[in-house]
């Protein structure tokens, strides 16, 4: 039994815990309940929340795949009613597990999860496996994967007819199944296409489907009441700890297989992930030189936005913005660093730096000042940093309310079970918590009950349209009297001309920003 408010857990029982294996009720506090459902079952889930936040309950059972903590995948049934928990209204979930007899079951996965024609897996399903080989090789190097596909399927089809089409890559499929062997995963991912996972190196399955190649372009193949012979194009890979997902693995074998199709097909194609990574980082190496240099000759600079209290109160605040300096003194801009440094690791050595210069700027201001810093997700999952930060102001004699920190929201809902206790214990040295890019998400303001956050900035997204647009301009309004109710301050940033200004102005949010109100600064003016 869950007990669900505004898309996040308020209460679960011992069974839903074990059930879904989380050692205790304070991980599931702050995990959505998106969190436990599968990808396929995602829409249908949040077309439920949403229906749920208008009090329209589900008519029927629910039928979900759902995900353990572990990543384990079941199915699981779900009935919603109506509940009240500590005076508020919320939703119960009574989860439970469908019993079938076990040949039942298996002819349900034999339906489900494998193609009529040739019994091999669907594309599906072996996109499932697929997502648990991918994790388990991020230690070492997997299995090897073969897309196989027909050269010049078209022209076959229509020579053979769509009935023989269906027969001859049946038999074709039957080629490859006593070719390869039981210990070959097989899956017919489209209609002459066959994805085939093998337990070996990527040099060997090169070297096996050279061999493949050779070998289909002098069989024959049984075709109902005729015979036909065909070619075939293979582009091979391994899963590897640089495989970063199933829609990448499978856009690199799909983008091989099109450009050996575009070249006449009856060839072989590799993409090897290690030696990609190896070329990747080689290009990537004047941006890591760049970034080294930056941080052991002082190239990192800031720059200072003016962010402008509209409430009436006079105090200053900036939002630090930072650059790198390049050799010949031109100014290097985060969007083209920052992806390069989380990838490698110096993300970690970049927020330090840039926060030890905003104390040290705090400290030497002429004025009284507040600076707003964006922090990565990476500072915020680290055990070390609240203690460092503390020592800093302590150094610099700076206090913690003059720092407001800001992570993005979708950050803060995918490591919400790391960043609690770091967010406490930041928020214990008097620092300002800022949610940036904030509404955009399903149920943006459920994962602030979690975490003691002060600020809000209203993702830049919704300024894009927002003058011309009476609905964007709602959906803001909603969010920032919302937020006020909640006793949060607003932001609203990319202010960019007098008419958006004038939009926000009377929508009464607390802060603005952009280039309109002031641009970014190498020095910190006060703003009139």
């Amino acid at each position: 039994i869950a007990y669900i408010h505004d898309g996040m857990h308020a209460y679960t029982n011992q069974s839903d815990q074990e059930l879904f294996k989380y050692d205790d009720f304070e991980e599931l506090e702050v995990t959505p309940f998106l969190n436990m459902i599968a990808k396929d079952d995602d829409a249908k889930a949040k077309k439920v929340l949403r229906d749920l936040n208008k009090n329209i309950l589900p008519d029927e059972q629910l039928n979900f795949q759902l995900i353990t903590a572990q990543g384990d995948h079941f199915d699981g049934l779900i009935e919603v009613s109506k509940a009240t928990l500590k005076g508020e209204q919320c939703a119960q979930f009574i989860i439970n597990l469908p019993s079938v007899d076990p040949e039942v079951e298996k002819e349900l996965f034999e339906i489900k999860n494998k193609d009529l024609l040739t019994k091999f897996f669907n594309r599906s399903y072996i996109h499932e496996l697929l997502a648990d080989d991918i994790d388990h090789a991020r230690s070492s190097p997997g299995d090897s994967l073969l897309m196989i596909g027909i050269d010049h399927e078209r022209q076959l089809e229509k020579e053979l007819g769509i009935g023989n089409f269906d027969l001859f890559i049946a038999n074709v499929a039957e080629f490859l199944q006593s070719k390869f062997g039981p210990d070959t995963v097989y899956c017919r991912y489209n209609d002459a296409l066959f994805l085939l996972k093998i337990k070996t190196n990527i040099e060997k399955a090169e070297k096996a489907a050279d061999k493949m190649v050779r070998l289909i372009t002098d069989q024959i193949f049984n075709a109902g009441d005729t015979s036909t012979n065909c070619t075939v194009s293979i582009a091979v890979t391994q899963l590897t700890p640089q495989s970063q997902s199933v829609n990448n693995v499978i856009k690199v074998l799909t983008d091989l297989m099109e450009n050996m199709m575009k070249d006449g097909g009856n060839q072989v194609a590799v993409f090897d992930p290690a030696e990609e990574e190896k070329q990747a980082r080689a290009a990537s190496q004047a941006w890591i030189d760049r970034i080294t240099g930056g941080l052991e000759n002082d190239r990192f600079v800031l720059h200072y936005q003016p962010v402008v209290n509209i409430d009436g109160d006079e105090s200053q605040s900036y939002e630090c913005l930072v650059r790198l300096k390049s050799d010949d003194d031109q100014l290097i801009y985060p969007q083209q660093f920052i992806p390069v440094a989380i990838k490698y690791g110096f993300i970690h050595d970049i927020d330090r730096l840039v926060l030890t210069k905003a104390i040290e700027a705090i400290k030497k201001a002429d004025f009284e000042v507040t600076l707003f810093v964006k922090i990565s997700s990476e500072s915020l999952t680290d055990s070390a940093f609240p203690s460092w930060l503390a020592d800093q102001l302590k150094q610099y004699g700076v206090a913690g309310q003059k720092l407001a920190l800001e992570v993005k929201e979708s950050e803060l809902v995918t490591h919400a079970t790391k960043m609690k206790p770091i967010i406490k214990a930041i928020k214990a040295l008097n620092c300002k918590i800022v949610v940036e890019k904030f509404g955009s998400g399903l149920n943006s303001f459920s994962i602030l009950k979690h975490f003691p956050v002060d600020l809000l900035k209203i993702d830049s997204a919704f300024m894009t349209d927002l003058v011309d647009n009476p609905e964007t301009q709602e959906k803001v309004k909603t969010i920032v009297q919302k937020a006020h109710n909640q006793g949060k301050q607003v932001i609203c940033e990319f202010i960019e001309d007098a008419n958006t200004m004038s939009v926000m102005w009377k929508m009464s949010v607390n802060f603005i920003q952009g280039n309109f109100i002031g641009e970014p600064m190498k020095t910190m003016e006060p703003v009139e």
